[in-house]
């Protein structure tokens, strides 16, 4: 379910779409997104140069069929994480928009192909002996970011920025 906002700046007309998905958590309907999507939405409905036009949650991809919810934005009150590579939104939906989204509820996907969920290569984890190996031959100024890497699950581009204060618990697990 996407967050629409509409506004005008210097009198020149410009949109926004924010991606995100519906989660109801124990009972408590959740639009999930980007940490700092929210954060660039309650800069953009904060920012006295902007006119705000229309904000909406937009349901499915037939816009002309199924027009969006509009929704006012004191309705909401945004949480969001963007700090050492955790990128993390939500917003609880009010009662009155989950209901809403169920009445004009569309199959977005409806009449796509099927995917292939095929695996393309076979993935399995490294055994100990071959984690052994991989650190063995590594040199002695990566073996460190190697068993970051092997530790926390982090990418290569993740690894690639961390630093000893980013990811002082992982590293005092993985030094000793």
């Amino acid at each position: 379910m996407g967050l629409f906002l509409a506004y005008s700046y210097q009198n020149q007309p410009e949109h926004l779409l924010y991606t995100g998905f519906l989660y109801q958590h124990q009972g408590v309907p959740l639009w999930l997104t980007a940490g700092r999507a929210l954060q660039e939405f309650e800069k953009s409905v904060k920012t006295p140069s902007l006119t705000i036009v229309k904000t909406e949650w937009l349901d499915t991809r037939d816009y002309s069929t199924n027009p969006g919810i509009p929704f006012d934005t004191a309705d909401i009150a945004p949480v969001s994480i963007d700090k050492d590579g955790i990128d993390f939104g939500f917003v609880i939906l009010k009662p009155y928009y989950l209901r809403r989204t169920r009445v004009s509820r569309k199959n977005p996907i409806e009449g796509m192909a099927a995917f292939d969920t095929t695996p393309r290569t076979k993935r399995r984890a490294l055994t100990v002996p071959e984690l052994t190996k991989l650190l063995n031959a590594s040199p002695a100024n990566r073996r460190v970011v190697s068993k970051v890497a092997l530790c926390t699950g982090y990418r290569k581009e993740r690894v690639g920025v961390t630093t000893l204060e980013s990811a002082a618990n992982p590293l005092e697990a993985v030094i000793s």
